[in-house]
């Protein structure tokens, strides 16, 4: 399923705030120009988020376009991580427009911040329902197509990539759950990062903010504090490699400042 219509441009206008109410969306204060003109999320669906990161990563989800709620002129788009995320399409992809103070009665203003609920819910619904069998996690090709997006939007624009995922890549570019992939040993780390760029697979992000948020250890079967450090090791080394400046990484939206700022926390 696809939410991509002109009426969902549309409906994005709630994310411009157009009187100081503090009835808006998590919001208080009028809107704010934007700190991002381009915001990707990447969210994994639910049968690859393992233990508790799909309850985090919800919540992550619902708090992440609260807070976006207080920009004007901000582009978000929603994409899923799933076992072949390189064939995924966004399931939301909108433009909140700039409205004047005096832009939009009241009551059209409840009506926009009502749909705007409405399509990011229908968003999470899918995320939430979606299956594979195939118990792979493909972060870094999802990565891959939100760096693509990038490169189409206007030259120096502030982008903002946002991963909601427990943080595990399993495919078959790198599989984390593996026990003998030490990620905490300087050689190793090296030697996977030296391969992932020599085929390809560390994108061109520079200037770009990063927050990866719903982070966990996995599951029961092969979560351990050691194999959590590795991965967050090999993430601040993958971003640094491909330009981007990873400044949040952690279980919920707190995590991720440039966010967490937004809904007054």
């Amino acid at each position: 399923m696809r939410i991509a219509t002109q009426e969902t441009r549309r409906s994005w206008a709630v994310l411009s705030v157009l009187t100081c109410s503090a009835s808006i969306v998590m919001v208080t204060g009028c809107a704010a120009k934007p700190r991002y003109a381009n915001v990707e999320v990447l969210a994994s669906i639910r049968e690859l988020a393992p233990g508790d990161a799909w309850t985090l990563e919800a919540a992550a989800y619902r708090a992440t376009y609260d807070a976006l709620a207080a920009n004007d002129s901000t582009r978000v788009v929603v994409t899923p991580i799933s076992d072949n995320s390189l064939s995924e399409v966004p399931l939301l992809d909108a433009v909140s427009p700039h409205e004047g103070l005096f832009g939009m009665n009241e009551r059209d203003a409840r009506l926009r911040r009502t749909a705007l609920t409405a399509l990011a819910n229908a968003a999470l619904s899918e995320l939430g329902q979606r299956t594979t069998g195939r118990g792979r996690t493909e972060i870094i090709n999802a990565i891959f197509g939100a760096a693509n997006r990038f490169e189409s939007v206007t030259k120096g624009a502030r982008n903002l990539l946002v991963i909601l995922s427990s943080g595990f890549e399993q495919s078959s570019i790198l599989n984390m759950a593996d026990y003998r992939l030490t990620l905490n040993s300087n050689a190793t780390l090296g030697r996977v990062l030296e391969h992932l760029k020599a085929t390809g697979q560390v994108v061109d992000l520079r200037g770009t903010d990063v927050c990866m948020i719903g982070i966990t250890s996995g599951d029961g079967h092969w979560a351990d504090f050691n194999r959590s450090r590795g991965v967050r090791r090999f993430w601040q080394r993958y971003f640094a490699d491909s330009g981007a400046n990873l400044v949040g990484y952690g279980t919920d939206i707190q995590s991720c400042r440039a966010l967490a700022n937004e809904v007054g926390s």
